[in-house]
């Protein structure tokens, strides 16, 4: 008989959030399609996949510093990236709207 098992995602150091961190095993297979950490950039976190008894960790996964993504932003305190005072996102107006913070 079949059983329902999750693959459960836990990150440390503790992040601000986990997004999708439990998938169902399907045909043998766990997949994390949707999953997203939001966290502070810079820091290096540790991914423990698990179920049951078993489980496996991936050591040092990095979230992109703001600078390294983009120059002239620098981090925010919930994890997204906001542009140095003097400079300004790039958006396109072409047609379409765009929200930018000040």
């Amino acid at each position: 008989e079949a059983m329902d098992a999750n693959v459960t995602l836990t990150v440390a150091p503790p992040p601000f959030a986990v997004v999708g961190g439990s998938v169902p095993i399907v045909r043998g297979k766990a997949v994390f399609d949707g999953v997203k950490i939001i966290g502070m950039r810079g820091v290096e976190y540790d991914l423990t996949f698990s179920i049951a008894d078993a489980s496996i960790t991936h050591e040092k996964m990095r979230i992109i510093p703001c600078e390294d993504v983009k120059p002239h932003t620098s981090p925010m305190p919930d994890g997204s990236c906001a542009c140095i005072a003097g400079y300004t996102e790039d958006h396109d107006v072409s047609g379409a709207s765009a929200l930018i913070s000040t």
